[in-house]
């Protein structure tokens, strides 16, 4: 097999990685755009209970009423902190994947410009044979026509 074939398949095989490594960042960046999408909402959430509680306790609640958003809002907020560490987790997640993504777009670049290179080798090659070859049956031919004088 000549070398820039396997070069081909490999630069293919690197191409198909590539392809696989982009599509895993897609689903992460998805993920990642979920969690955040979350995040918001829970701060939302927060928000506007923490708003309904001030607005509450100023015309006067139920103490029980009192305790169960103290103790909501204290979930709220466990949940707002599981959340922001999801979406750190998931950022992680898409930061490595893009580093992946990036080298292994980096090596197929190097592979396709390798295998450019090869291909021009091979043209350079086949051009030198062939005029090599025209060449000696030039000179063949000078040789071979009888009444000719050198």
């Amino acid at each position: 097999m000549r070398r820039t074939h396997r070069l081909a398949r490999i630069r293919d095989l690197a191409r198909h990685r590539e392809d696989e490594l982009l599509r895993n960042l897609g689903r992460l960046q998805a993920a990642l755009a979920e969690e955040e999408r979350r995040l918001r909402e829970l701060r939302d959430y927060q928000r506007e209970y923490g708003t309904r509680f001030a607005d509450l306790g100023g015309r006067g609640m139920p103490a029980a009423t009192a305790a169960d958003y103290v103790r909501f809002l204290g979930r709220l907020d466990t949940a707002l902190r599981e959340q922001e560490a999801r979406v750190e987790a998931a950022r992680a997640a898409q930061r490595e994947a893009y580093s992946q993504w990036r080298a292994s777009q980096r090596r197929r670049e190097s592979l396709d410009k390798l295998t450019q290179r090869a291909h021009r080798l091979e043209r350079r090659r086949a051009d030198r044979r062939s005029q090599a070859e025209t060449d000696e049956h030039a000179a063949f031919l000078g040789r071979a026509r009888p009444g000719r004088d050198p």
